[in-house]
């Protein structure tokens, strides 16, 4: 694809992704609080001028849906899930190991990593 091209369809998926024809766009970002003073503003779009400028992001409302489902889905007891003895063999690690990690605090988490380099936790 030539830059030319790669500019041309960049610029049509941005046009269609804030155009609201794939449903209804979020801004990602959290409120401004407290709310700043006008000297602490930029003239170019008002935002605050510590704040990155086009650091924006941005998914739509049907995606955040989907991702919602998907953490009350994993949240669910009776969820799919892989059985500990073979989770311990996949990492590379023993089944009472991985309960122990499992079992222990996040803090410690970093220093003990399976033999595949995946963290236990």
């Amino acid at each position: 694809m030539s830059p030319e091209e790669a500019r041309e369809l960049l610029l049509g998926l941005a046009e269609e992704a804030l155009s609201g024809r794939s449903g209804e766009v979020v801004c990602l970002e959290a409120p401004e609080w407290p709310p700043l003073p006008a000297s602490l503003r930029r003239e170019l779009d008002g935002r605050s001028i510590y704040a990155r400028p086009g650091a924006a992001r941005y998914a739509t409302a049907a995606q955040l849906t989907l991702e919602e489902q998907l953490v009350a889905h994993a949240q669910t007891q009776a969820a799919p899930h892989l059985p500990g003895e073979l989770a311990a063999r996949r990492l590379g690690a023993d089944l009472a190991q991985l309960r122990a990690e499992l079992a222990g605090s996040a803090q410690h988490a970093r220093e003990h990593a399976a033999p595949r380099g995946l963290r236990l936790d």
